[in-house]
């Protein structure tokens, strides 16, 4: 099941919920004041063990490039088919380690967590 969200906010109000979520799936870029990285290390505040992968529109040296992403994380580039984004879906859950003990996220700052 999918939970889709407008903005990064949303998601976090709803990852701040009881509801059984295994995956972030998020741009890089979003509307409004939180990116895709900024949701991202919150999300892993509340819940260490969450998936998360990225997907962008750039190409992913691009989106990789651009210093908001670490080089090691999970990036699906857009246009992608539905099974390009299963088979990358199967390769976050077959991660040995969770996204915060791989990298620091160059995000936000501690200060500015919602």
């Amino acid at each position: 099941k999918m939970i889709a969200c407008i903005s990064g906010e949303e998601a976090l109000e709803i990852l701040r919920t009881d509801k059984k979520i295994d995956m972030l799936l998020s741009d890089v870029i979003l509307a409004g004041a939180l990116n895709g990285p900024d949701v991202a290390k919150l999300a892993l505040k509340l819940r260490p063990n969450l998936k998360v992968l990225f997907n962008s529109g750039y190409a992913e040296q691009s989106a990789l490039s651009t210093g908001l992403l670490p080089e090691d994380v999970m990036l699906i580039s857009k246009p992608f088919r539905q099974s390009q984004l299963a088979s990358k879906i199967r390769d976050v859950f077959n991660q040995k380690t969770c996204p915060q003990e791989r990298t620091q996220w160059p995000c936000i700052q501690e200060e500015e967590a919602i």
